[in-house]
């Protein structure tokens, strides 16, 4: 006689508390498939091994639904960084301060028919799920660092294409949880009680979705040299709202939302025309030139967060 029944949904509540990860996986705002941890055993000795299931619903199976559901991050963890496929985070213990590097996409965007396909490594799904692990990782497990550098690395242009084609693609469901998740960890990162810088320097590829990064940071610093820029892309029209429901270029400009549709319809911003246009950080309202060589010293950044924070040394080398 099969044990199997229907839970209550107190029952489910209890089950996503306990600690061990559930990774879901919707189409049309129904769940199809999910992957969970369980305890293993409840001696001590087992407290570091899991067991897992993976559930896809009867209607939804040969898809690959599975599939997406699930897939290890798994990343190389030393003491001094964390690092992803697409992220590495360096950890200054003595200085509290910590780098967040981002890796662009390795390629130009090709989103295949049906993009699901291209399952758990689809390149801005796996990257904010290491953006959103890294988040984590800081809030839970180093309290001490108190100042993360943002920082990115690869090709401007191809990552507002990027952009443009999760927007032009955003009907299908895979995509379309995709940008959810981009706004989810974006949200985390609005929330989290730390100080957050983004450098804008040569080789940085702050744009679209990449941008929304640096607008969520307390300051962005560019440097002032030829060839350093951002860029606005369809997605920073407000298809990743802040917890206030608007967009982060709306929010700096709420005076003039027309301001905010005129940046995000495209655009490359240089060094000084960033600054003219207003693309950036609150409440100053303007980016900070750069030379390469700025040292953050005994700096207390806005109150963006609620959390008292310590004020934080650093520099950051050319």
């Amino acid at each position: 006689m099969s044990s199997t029944r229907r839970r209550s949904a107190r029952e489910v509540e209890g089950w996503l508390r306990s600690g061990h990860p559930v990774v879901v996986v919707r189409e049309g705002g129904a769940v199809r498939a999910f992957a969970a941890c369980s305890e293993y055993r409840p001696r001590d000795c087992y407290r570091d091994i899991a067991e897992f299931s993976v559930y896809v619903a009867r209607e939804a199976r040969g898809r690959g639904l599975g599939g997406v559901a699930l897939d290890a991050l798994a990343p190389d963890e030393s003491p001094g960084a964390i690092r992803y496929r697409y992220v590495t985070l360096v950890l200054d213990h003595a200085r509290r301060l910590a780098e967040l590097r981002i890796e662009g996409p390795p390629t130009a965007p090709a989103i295949p028919q049906p993009a699901h396909s291209l399952g758990a490594d689809f390149y801005p799904l796996r990257l904010f799920r290491e953006i959103d692990d890294a988040l984590l990782r800081l809030r839970f497990n180093y309290p001490e660092i108190g100042l993360v550098l943002m920082k990115t690395a690869g090709d401007l242009d191809r990552t507002a294409a990027w952009d443009r084609e999760l927007y032009e693609r955003r009907g299908d469901w895979f995509v379309r949880e995709t940008i959810l998740m981009i706004k989810r960890t974006l949200k985390r990162m609005d929330l989290t009680a730390k100080s957050f810088f983004a450098i804008v320097e040569e080789g940085s590829c702050f744009a679209g979705f990449m941008l929304e990064l640096a607008l969520a940071c307390d300051r962005i610093y560019m440097k002032a040299a030829d060839g350093v820029a951002v860029a606005t892309a369809p997605l920073n029209a407000g298809a990743l709202p802040m917890s206030n429901g608007i967009s982060r270029l709306a929010t700096r400009v709420l005076a003039a939302p027309e301001t905010a549709a005129r940046l995000a319809a495209g655009g490359r911003f240089v060094t000084g025309a960033a600054e003219q246009a207003g693309v950036g950080p609150p409440p100053t309202g303007r980016l900070r030139s750069w030379d390469g060589a700025g040292s953050f010293s005994k700096h207390t950044p806005p109150a963006k967060k609620h959390a008292d924070r310590s004020r934080v040394a650093g520099r950051v080398a050319s």
